[in-house]
């Protein structure tokens, strides 16, 4: 892969003095590059896309150094590069150029190291790719060697950057952004300030809206926190009971049928003295851990009806038997059975589905793939 950026100086050197310490080869991207001097003095490579010789004149740049690498660097590689050049550490814009259909795009950033070491990346061109960035999208599509990467000017520091972000940082941006668009043919959809708000083409998907949606403010968790501690009446917990055991009897359906099985013939561990209830375990697991016994020790006294600790009578406690499984069925248009599932999790493996959507179709009672009702079938 070759990579290249280009670093713009604001003052003006000896361009001759520059020009020999490159030896031009055939290619113009192939290890090193042809240089040409233009009539404004900008030095620059031979063989580019005939548009980006006419733009650059527009940028009022008074010198360019170009930096060009075999395959992309090293972020210390890249350190070092940025640091010689009195960039490192530092934000500002900079320029993308695509050689093979002279398209173009202006960005910025407050740490340069960091934005040109990200475009490196292919996984964070997939991601941004993926929130509709175009430039990104195009990288992938042309490779890294078709494009060429121009810091247009150094703002300052990072937190200079960062203090004027939303005034003059994003002025300047527009301004540069309003000489790509002139030029037409770019990637840039919005100013930057209208990016600063939203990012530019990006459109949120309907579960992202709902999930926003159902985001609390910290005044109404507050609220529901001091009223989840207020002392609840015998009704209340009665509702609550109920809403608990239609909870589990929809969530068995979401489980393996082994797993729920599992949940079904598990028991509380209960111990008595004198015929009174002094302590219940959730499962044998937390009883023996908790009495610093086995589970064989605990066990035994349970089917000899014997002491432990010479004081407590050990007994079992089925547990959630109450949990109901439910079979899922398939069903035409007419109301004929086609076929049926033991479990939820055995429909979606065989139709490589999900839980969240066989549920959907249960609760609304609309047609499956256009040709299914599904039900629950006792």
């Amino acid at each position: 892969m070759i990579f290249i950026f280009f670093y713009v100086y604001i003052y003006n050197v000896d361009l001759r003095a520059l020009k020999s310490l490159f030896n031009p080869l055939i290619g113009p991207f192939e290890y090193d590059f042809q240089f040409t001097f233009l009539s404004n003095q900008i030095l620059l490579p031979l063989g580019l896309h005939p548009s980006f010789y006419k733009y650059i004149k527009k940028f009022e740049a008074k010198k360019i150094v170009p930096v060009s690498y075999t395959e992309a660097p090293t972020r210390s590689k890249l350190k070092k590069d940025l640091e010689s050049l009195n960039a490192l550490n530092k934000g500002g814009f900079y320029w993308i150029f695509n050689n093979v259909n002279g398209k173009h795009y202006v960005g910025s950033s407050v740490l340069f190291e960091r934005r040109i070491f990200e475009y490196l990346k292919p996984s964070y061109l997939k991601k941004k790719s993926s929130q509709n960035s175009l430039i990104s999208k195009a990288m992938i599509k042309h490779g890294y060697s078709n494009f060429v990467i121009v810091i247009l000017e150094i703002y300052g520091d990072q937190s200079l950057c960062l203090s004027d972000y939303k005034t003059k940082f994003i002025d300047r941006e527009d301004a540069l952004i309003k000489i790509v668009k002139n030029f037409g043919n770019c990637y840039n959809i919005q100013d930057f300030s209208s990016r600063v708000r939203r990012p530019a083409g990006y459109t949120f998907s309907d579960e992202t809206k709902l999930k926003m949606s159902e985001v609390w403010d910290e005044e109404r968790k507050k609220n529901l926190i001091s009223r989840s501690s207020l002392p609840k009446s015998e009704e209340t917990k009665l509702k609550i009971i109920e809403i608990r055991k239609l909870y589990l009897n929809k969530i068995a359906n979401d489980l393996d049928l082994k797993e729920f099985n599992r949940i079904k013939r598990s028991h509380k561990i209960l111990l008595y003295e004198n015929n009174v209830l002094v302590k219940s375990f959730d499962s044998l697991s937390e009883a023996a851990d908790k009495l610093h016994k086995n589970h064989k020790t605990i066990n035994k006294h349970i089917k000899e009806g014997t002491l432990l600790k010479d004081k407590y009578i050990v007994k079992k406690e089925e547990g959630q038997s109450n949990l109901k499984i439910y079979k899922i069925g398939l069903f035409y248009s007419d109301g004929k059975l086609y076929t049926e599932f033991n479990t939820m999790a055995d429909l979606v493996r065989e139709y490589n589905s999900s839980h969240q959507t066989i549920n959907k179709y249960i609760e609304s009672g609309e047609l499956w793939r256009d040709k299914y009702y599904i039900k629950r079938v006792n």
